[in-house]
């Protein structure tokens, strides 16, 4: 139990560290742990700028997906030169020389906590399926864009955001508010986006949703074998005389359930049961046992347990055998 809840810690840390680069920080999303002139290098990388953190036109980005507050940023709070606002118009009034990246400015704290009440809560748990799921769904943004760009729609292969012009990149002037990730993965050993590897690491340090199924299944399924192995003992307890197995048979269920809600007495006998009660309407009807000849006690334990079980509930039988 320790060490999975160690894990569990452990996994956590590399949550808060992809989305701030920092696994010690504490932040209820209103950017009080994050933005402040300790934690911006974490989140943002050294010396960073436009070209370095947002990947520019393709040959900077050192910076590119080192947090994902950091990707976020570029997306939708430093916003265009244009004023214009792609995620949130409400989330920020600055324009992106207000919201200084490099040391935590309190206008990119109040950007960000605006930005984060605009996002509807999540109600079901968080699972690493549903992780897994919202990266697949972000990474399925890039490069979108290529279809309707203006000019140069081959630069705009690794984008994600809004680029008028493919070649021009994610400069963060008029009408190019992007992310460009041309840098890591426009090669032939692509490197992941950072946040998500971090992401990765913390998944690995919880069971999967696979692994949770599989012992799902597992049980299920030793479920299953119980229930069969039972089966089959029961089935030889209940074999006819002409098999050889002269032993008195088991109280058929069915037949106990059917002759329980029979009443009064007439006909409860009518039905072929037996009525056990202090008077023709007071009383209860039960199956009646087949008893066949037992042949002697050569089988030693067996002829036990055929006793032990004699006119019992399939369940009550495998008790008495316990």
């Amino acid at each position: 139990v320790k060490a999975a809840k160690d894990e569990a810690v452990a996994a956590n840390k590399l949550l808060i560290a992809a989305i701030a680069g920092d696994g010690e920080l504490s932040d209820k999303d209103n950017g009080s742990g994050c933005f402040t002139a300790a934690t911006a290098k974490n989140m943002f990388g050294t010396t960073p700028g436009q070209n370095e953190n947002c990947g520019g036109s393709s040959g900077n980005g050192k910076n590119l997906g080192i947090s994902i507050i950091n990707d976020l940023f570029y997306i939708c709070v430093r916003d265009e030169t244009g004023g214009e606002k792609v995620c949130s118009k409400t989330a920020t009034t600055k324009s992106s020389a207000q919201h200084d990246f490099a040391n935590g400015a309190t206008n990119s704290k109040d950007a960000y906590k605006a930005l984060m009440a605009q996002c509807p809560k999540r109600i079901a748990s968080v699972t690493p399926a549903s992780v897994e799921a919202a990266i697949a769904t972000y990474n399925s943004q890039i490069g979108t864009l290529a279809r309707t760009i203006n000019a140069n729609k081959e630069a705009a292969g690794f984008i994600v955001g809004y680029a008028h012009t493919g070649s021009t990149g994610c400069s963060g002037s008029n009408s190019q508010v992007c992310i460009n990730y041309k840098k890591l993965l426009d090669k032939k050993d692509a490197a992941a986006i950072p946040w998500q590897v971090t992401i990765g690491q913390a998944i690995d340090k919880l069971p999967s949703n696979a692994v949770v199924q599989e012992i799902k299944a597992g049980t299920q399924t030793l479920a299953h074998m119980n229930l069969t192995v039972w089966q089959i003992y029961y089935s030889a307890l209940s074999q006819t005389a002409t098999q050889g197995d002269h032993s008195p048979k088991l109280l058929d269920r069915k037949k106990f359930e059917e002759c329980k809600e029979h009443k009064p007495k007439k006909t409860c006998e009518e039905k072929g049961c037996k009525w056990k009660g202090t008077s023709d309407t007071k009383g209860v009807c039960e199956a009646k046992l087949e008893e066949q000849p037992n042949k002697g006690t050569a089988e030693g334990a067996a002829g036990t347990t055929t006793e032990k079980c004699k006119g019992k509930l399939e369940p009550e039988c495998t008790k008495a055998l316990e």
